[in-house]
């Protein structure tokens, strides 16, 4: 997900033990990377998959086997997904949770499964195809205890009033960090820098659009990463390469890399951002 990094500024900095903020640019951006390249691992071996929630609609065949199992009845997906927006079945009929299907497993996350008890199979359609008939609307990511995993930021002190403004001046607080996800009513927005009160957003982030007004002491609530990918995403060493160099960012693992599977190297050699990683 653009703006997104599993592990925050202030992670990345107490990581990499950065004592200045000349390089805080560099590092996020290091951040940022690492984020898409453990999300491309791991689509590429498992599935379509995220450790932070993005909005997303999937379609599926109305048809028996692959997706569709139990005699019509249970729809498999192909991501994990953490909330549904909407369900619309072959027929066009927007189903209702908990009355017309339910998402498995019942009571946790993520969910990977939708099961039809309201006596119509999934493989019901109309019209002249079955091919992706049926929408799934909604946030998908590895997460579990998903509601636990949004906490309490800090409130907004300045109303918003349309789409496009990027400032937001905040109650004091000690969570926000450039990189995170956060959420403010139903928006979602990463934080691109600012420190204390006032940040600079990237709003409708993860395909949440924004909203025309926000109000005063709306909540800020933060996407916390589970702490896996976040350590990975902060596993490398950072150095500037010195006088007489290139002067470019490097990055470089003192003895044996602590995310192999991800880094394109699978080295202890240093590795440079401007060739390449990831």
């Amino acid at each position: 997900m653009s703006g997104v990094s599993y592990a925050t500024l202030a992670q990345l900095r107490t990581e990499l033990v950065a004592s200045g903020t000349g390089d805080d640019t560099v590092i996020l951006d290091y951040g940022r990377r690492m984020t898409d390249a453990i999300d491309t691992y791991v689509t590429r071996r498992w599935q379509p998959m995220t450790f932070a929630p993005r909005r997303v609609t999937r379609y599926y065949d109305c048809s028996y086997g692959g997706h569709i199992l139990l005699g019509g009845n249970r729809l498999e997906l192909d991501a994990p997904f953490v909330a549904f927006t909407s369900v619309t079945d072959g027929e066009g009929t927007v189903l209702v949770a908990n009355t017309d299907y339910y998402a498995l497993p019942r009571g946790e996350t993520p969910q990977t499964a939708l099961y039809r008890y309201d006596g119509t199979s999934w493989t019901s359609y109309s019209g002249d195809t079955y091919v992706e008939q049926i929408a799934i609307v909604g946030d998908m990511c590895y997460r579990t205890h998903y509601t636990e995993a949004w906490v309490s930021a800090t409130t907004i002190t300045e109303p918003m009033s349309d789409t496009t403004g990027t400032t937001i001046t905040t109650a004091t607080n000690t969570i926000l960090s450039p990189g995170m996800l956060i959420r403010i009513d139903s928006e979602w927005m990463t934080v691109e820098s600012g420190s204390g009160t006032s940040w600079v957003v990237n709003r409708g982030s993860g395909a949440a659009l924004p909203l025309p007004m926000w109000t005063t002491r709306l909540s800020i609530v933060s996407y916390r990463s589970r702490r896996l990918p976040a350590r990975y995403c902060a596993g490398h060493r950072w150095y500037s390469s010195g006088a007489g160099s290139s002067n470019r960012p490097r990055l470089t693992v003192p003895r044996r890399c602590n995310i192999p599977k991800v880094c394109r190297r699978r080295s202890p050699n240093c590795c440079n951002m401007a060739d390449g990683l990831p």
